[in-house]
């Protein structure tokens, strides 16, 4: 839908849009209207996933992955998740998603669990952790402002490359 709005803006400025013509300033109107629109219905979207949570087969993303429940982030595995067994997805936080499975709430980790990029999932904003165990979630009027000026220290950490392998990524600064 994004995609045919670009395009119908672009034709216009190609073809040189004129404030004088009521019918292309109507079209524009509607453009408009139609992007509240979009924007209340993903609105809509997010809430009902956070109210009644969002049911999904699951799928493993890589064939080595294990989808593993586990009580927080780094905590003891509550129940190993099965392929193809319904789960629930209850909320999304940075580096996983809330889930209940088997009437048992946990975690699962959003790199372990397969997700459609075409899924109402995407629209889910974030929940931001802070100093460990504090959760608050920002809304879209209070959000913090960010020093891009400043370097991020980064700890030491393993991470998995595309063929599979883990490596260490060694402790260093980069830029936001």
């Amino acid at each position: 839908m994004k995609k045919e709005i670009t395009i119908f803006l672009m034709l216009f400025t190609l073809f040189g849009f004129s404030q004088e013509n009521p019918k292309i300033d109507s079209l524009q109107t509607e453009i408009v209207n139609l992007n509240k629109k979009i924007e209340d219905l993903k609105s809509q979207i997010q809430t009902e996933i956070l109210t009644n949570g969002y049911n999904l087969k699951a799928e493993k993303s890589y064939s080595f992955s294990v989808l593993k429940l586990k009580d927080k982030k780094y905590g003891e595995v509550l129940d190993t998740i099965k392929e193809g067994d319904i789960i629930k997805i209850i909320d999304k936080e940075i580096g996983f998603y809330k889930v209940e499975y088997n009437g048992t709430t946990g975690i699962v980790d959003e790199s372990d669990l397969k997700v459609d990029y075409s899924s109402s999932l995407k629209l889910l904003e974030y929940k931001y952790v802070r100093n460990n165990s504090r959760k608050s979630s920002f809304s879209s009027s209070r959000k913090k402002s960010l020093d891009y000026s400043k370097p991020v220290k980064v700890k030491g950490h393993y991470r998995t490359t595309k063929s599979g392998k883990r490596v260490y990524v060694r402790p260093h600064t980069r830029k936001r």
